[in-house]
């Protein structure tokens, strides 16, 4: 694993998966402003010597020291990422009482399982997302766009006000093909 920095210049976290000393995978942690009170916990080193206190160096050395040393990652089972992130999660949870991924870190854990994922396809020679619905078993014969759904307005802690919910989102009628959906949210914005 590595510290990046985000678009806002903040440190995140990105981990590779090598195969034989070569890179077979990447995967890499986005990064919010706010944290709502179920969210999973971001680790962060809080010395406000390293990037005002969000570097992630201690994230790194869990990967190193416990993670790498913990989840077991075969020629097998690297394509089965329910398995992996399951391993991930009773890691967690046998060193913690919560859901919250307050001991490897929920920026730990999302970026492992995404760079794993990627293993996964990588490993079947396909693409992320024909990986993604092959495991999970969906049997639709076309690939379709997700809805798009949109922030209009902001609020929580990168807002600077004080509205307490943190997005106002919208969302087009499923009854339309992706590209009117996009001009509704559009019009409906401007």
């Amino acid at each position: 694993g590595r510290q990046i920095l985000d678009s806002r210049g903040f440190p995140t976290l990105e981990v590779d998966c090598l195969v034989n000393n070569k890179l077979f995978s990447r995967g890499s942690t986005p990064s919010g402003a706010s944290c709502g009170s179920t969210e999973a916990i971001e680790l962060r080193d809080n010395n406000k010597n390293l990037y005002l206190g969000k570097s992630i160096f201690n994230t790194i050395n869990i990967i190193d020291n416990i993670i790498n040393k913990n989840l077991i990652i075969n020629d097998e089972n690297i394509i089965d990422i329910k398995n992996l992130d399951n391993q991930l999660i009773l890691l967690d949870k046998n060193n913690t009482n919560n859901n919250f991924k307050n001991y490897l870190g929920g920026n730990t854990t999302t970026a492992i399982s995404f760079c794993l994922a990627k293993a996964g396809a990588n490993k079947l020679n396909i693409q992320l997302y024909e990986y993604i619905k092959k495991i999970y078993n969906n049997n639709l014969e076309k690939y379709l766009l997700p809805t798009p759904l949109v922030n209009i307005i902001n609020g929580g802690k990168h807002a600077g006000g004080k509205l307490k919910i943190q997005e106002f989102m919208i969302l087009p009628n499923e009854n339309f093909n992706f590209e009117k959906k996009i001009q509704i949210i559009c019009e409906v914005y401007y």
